[in-house]
């Protein structure tokens, strides 16, 4: 269904995509990669500043600040403060703000995946002792993902397909060129050429 609306609003010329979007304002490239994060802690600016000290670069704040913390937070670089932004090559929607990435972390690994697969970047809920007790998972969460985000933001998706009968292992390729390779199971795959995908884990090639 997307890929025939996008032919359709590429027929009547409404089509523009983040290419497009970008040489016209290229603050635009500050959200390809930029991890989605709702808190309810107060202090918004420490944590977003451990955050970065932690290697999470990119982030789009989304819960509700004073107006000098979101002043102070926008001078940061690589952050950004806003509600629901969507993008990929057009438009892809993030995690829904209720199902996100550490909702359940019995499947926090699989949330991750889907991600890197998709190319879509992940999203983080949590309070100041959530993130005390998690917040090197997250981290290590950010930096799993959103190397990929910004490898693929700007492409379309061009192809998906299921690998093996079980569907555990799936292969996303993007207009650039890259190709993502997921296995969802418990035993590594080996791709054709020879490369290893290990146990839930990515596999990528064309950077």
């Amino acid at each position: 269904m997307c890929k025939r609306y996008r032919r359709y609003a590429e027929q009547i010329g409404k089509l523009k995509t983040l290419e497009q979007k970008r040489r016209e304002n290229p603050n635009v490239d500050l959200l390809i990669g930029a991890v989605n994060i709702w808190c309810w802690d107060r202090d918004g600016l420490g944590l977003v500043q451990e955050a970065k000290s932690l290697g999470i670069e990119r982030i789009l704040w989304s819960r509700r600040q004073s107006p000098a913390v979101i002043d102070a937070m926008n001078n940061i670089d690589g952050v950004l403060t806003s509600r629901y932004d969507v993008y990929h090559d057009c438009v892809v929607a993030q995690w829904y703000w209720g199902d996100y990435n550490n909702k359940l972390p019995s499947v926090w690994d699989k949330r991750d995946l889907f991600n890197v697969l998709y190319g879509t970047p992940p999203m983080f809920m949590f309070n100041r002792q959530v993130w005390g007790q998690n917040k090197e998972r997250f981290a290590q969460s950010y930096k799993n993902i959103c190397p990929v985000v910004r490898a693929v933001g700007y492409a379309e998706m061009k192809d998906h397909r299921f690998l093996t009968p079980d569907r555990d292992v799936q292969q996303a390729e993007f207009a650039n060129g890259v190709t993502v390779t997921v296995d969802f199971g418990d035993k590594a795959y080996r791709l054709g050429d020879g490369s290893k995908v290990e146990a839930m884990g990515h596999h990528v090639s064309g950077i």
